[in-house]
């Protein structure tokens, strides 16, 4: 993409900085704004931190999910249900110590909470399913791999729409 005065061709001027219309006429996030992300020492930080809740809630999906799964219930069922046994631990810990936030709870953050979980479930099942029915692949590599593109989209989704407003204040790392 070319620079013309200042800004990036394709971006338009009632739009913030950094998202770009495609042919379709959908907007998206620039990859180097995606990156940002991950650019500094309190992201960095923070984003081990989600990693960290994510691992316990990780061991909660990944034990629920076989249980199931060994008990006769069938893969996508067992996902749906394991993926939701970590969901309400994952808000509570993240609200409070990954994402700090220091505002009451609000119904409209628990809803887009709940929405990029379900964004994340999609993509994990999805991923399962394609992996396994259609690859015929071993079933622990495709939990493995769907989970690691749940995991992204879940921090991202968290990061820069759930939990939001504390990070335009630079919330701080202790």
């Amino acid at each position: 993409m070319a620079e013309y005065g200042g800004r990036i061709c394709g971006e338009a001027r009632n739009r913030p900085p950094g998202i770009l219309r495609n042919r379709q006429g959908v907007e998206s996030l620039r990859h180097n704004e995606v990156n940002r992300v991950f650019n500094d020492k309190y992201r960095v930080i923070q984003f081990l931190r989600f990693c960290t809740v994510g691992l316990g809630n990780t061991a909660v999906d990944f034990s629920v999910f076989f249980l199931l799964n060994m008990g006769g219930l069938p893969y996508l069922p067992a996902q749906v249900l394991s993926y939701s046994a970590g969901v309400a631990n994952s808000y509570f810990l993240n609200r409070k110590w990954t994402f700090r936030m220091a505002r009451k709870a609000s119904v409209t953050e628990a809803a887009h909470f709940i929405i990029v979980n379900l964004l994340s479930l999609l993509v994990t099942a999805g991923l399962l399913a394609i992996l396994h029915e259609v690859n015929n692949l071993d079933l622990w590599l495709c939990k493995i791999v769907a989970t690691g593109a749940g995991v992204v989209v879940n921090f991202l989704g968290n990061r820069l729409w759930v939990f939001a407003e504390n990070q335009k204040a630079g919330g701080e790392v202790s």
